[in-house]
């Protein structure tokens, strides 16, 4: 998360993350390219992250995103929201990323049992907000909700 602090305007940059297996790597019937320095970047988040196991707890660390975000940089969708924890104001620019990062099983242990999480809310209605996406060939979607994205120029 970044803030402006002259707007107090908040950018987010969203990411799925997909687990695979070690028999999943040998087939690679997708796009994995995990150098070590991402495997290295990954273990480093993981290990702050075991910190954060109750509420309230805290942690720094020094990343470098652009290995955490491997190469699914380029589709993307953008719109303005809110936060997802109280107060929830609407103060975000949101980047949610289509392609998502693969992690290796064992990575991705962290999040399953020893991640806290809890869901402040479900997803909210549309009410007229404007989506934008990075991809602008992609067919769109025959249920008419779906269609709520702009091309991004």
């Amino acid at each position: 998360m970044f803030e402006n602090n002259q707007t107090n305007q908040l950018a987010v940059l969203g990411f799925f993350l997909k687990d695979i297996s070690h028999t999943d790597l040998s087939k690679k019937p997708f796009d994995f390219q995990q150098t070590t320095e991402t495997t290295n970047e990954w273990t480093q988040y993981f290990d702050s992250t075991l910190i954060l196991r109750h509420r309230y707890n805290l942690t720094s660390t020094s990343l470098n995103l652009s290995l955490l975000m491997s190469n699914n940089l380029n589709d993307f969708w953008r719109y303005q929201g809110s936060l997802t924890i109280p107060p929830c104001n609407e103060i975000v620019l949101w980047t949610v990323f289509k392609q998502p990062i693969y992690l290796v099983d064992y990575e991705f242990k962290v999040f399953r049992e020893d991640f806290f999480f809890e869901s402040f809310r479900g997803p909210q209605n549309l009410y007229y907000r404007q989506i934008y996406r990075s991809f602008p060939h992609e067919i769109r979607s025959s249920i008419p909700d779906q269609n709520c994205c702009s091309n991004w120029n």
